[in-house]
Order: C-alpha cells, then sequence, then structure tokens
C-alpha cells in the first residue's frame, strides 16, 4: 500500500504509524486500545489477560543521512513510563522504508534507558541501516544489538 504524501511530514507519520502498529498487533492476536489521553503511552495492547504498553516514535530516511534514523526521545518521557512500574513497557521505533513499509523495534524500556545512560547528551537514539532488516545502533561503542527488537512484518 502506498502512502499518502500528507503522512510523509513528521507529525502525521506517528499517526500513520500508529494505526499500521495497531494493525500488526491485532494481526498477532493481540487487541490494540488507543488512551483517551496521551499521558505517555500511544497503545494499550491486551493478550491473555496480560497487557503491554507502548510509546511509539516513527522516523523515515533522510535525504542529508540516506539510511540514518534519529528517533528523538526526551528523557521525561522515560521518567514518564517508568512511572508506570510495569515490566512490559516498550518503545516501539517505526523505520519507514523506501517500499513504504514500517520495520518495527520493539525496545524494552531497560534498553532504551542504558543507551541514554552511554550516551548522556544525546537526544536521539540512532539507529543504521546497513542491509535489509540489518541494523546496527550509532555510535558502535554501545554494544546493543538493535536486531534482536526487530519484529517479523
Amino acid at each position: 500500500m502506498k502512502i499518502p504524501k500528507k503522512y510523509l511530514s513528521r507529525h502525521h507519520l506517528d499517526a500513520y504509524s500508529e494505526m499500521e502498529f495497531s494493525n500488526y498487533l491485532f494481526d498477532k492476536g493481540f487487541q490494540p486500545f488507543f488512551p483517551f489521553k496521551d499521558k505517555g503511552v500511544d497503545i494499550i495492547a491486551f493478550k491473555n489477560n496480560n497487557f503491554e504498553l507502548y510509546q511509539l516514535k516513527a522516523r523515515k530516511w533522510s535525504r542529508r543521512h540516506p539510511w540514518y534514523y534519529w528517533f528523538p526521545i526526551k528523557r521525561k518521557d522515560i521518567k514518564k513510563l517508568k512511572s508506570l512500574k510495569n515490566k512490559r513497557t516498550y518503545f516501539i521505533l517505526c523505520a519507514l522504508q523506501t517500499n513504504q513499509k514500517f520495520h518495527f523495534f520493539k525496545v524494552p524500556l531497560k534498553i532504551i534507558e542504558e543507551y541514554f545512560k552511554k550516551t548522556p547528551k544525546t537526544r536521539f537514539f540512532k539507529i543504521n541501516k546497513v542491509e535489509d532488516k540489518k541494523y546496527e545502533i550509532s555510535p558502535k561503542r554501545i554494544k546493543i544489538n538493535i536486531n534482536r527488537y526487530l519484529l517479523d512484518n
């Protein structure tokens, strides 16, 4: 499916990624719900009497830095999610591909915290696409295998 041009702006891309990820969850047997107010959680998903909380960040490739995805994550967002005290809290990093499909990374809150402890001055979680469905974290000195968190779409 081709994404309409209006969704390629940053704000609309976030809304579009939420819909695409909720469709993905539904296909996997979850019941996704959108909270009435955005208090740090974009989607709540239920399955087998368990629930998971998701905060989504969507980015597309940039012309200046092709194949780099810079996901802005604020420290206050991390604190909000941490205050919920749910072990099943995730950041979903949605990387829009040139074929206009998303690659979703389901990254636990703990991993995001670890990244920002090791890069205290940055405001972005940076992922570099090496080849199709193979990614690495930037800077390379941080030893996180981001491919472990890539969901099968």
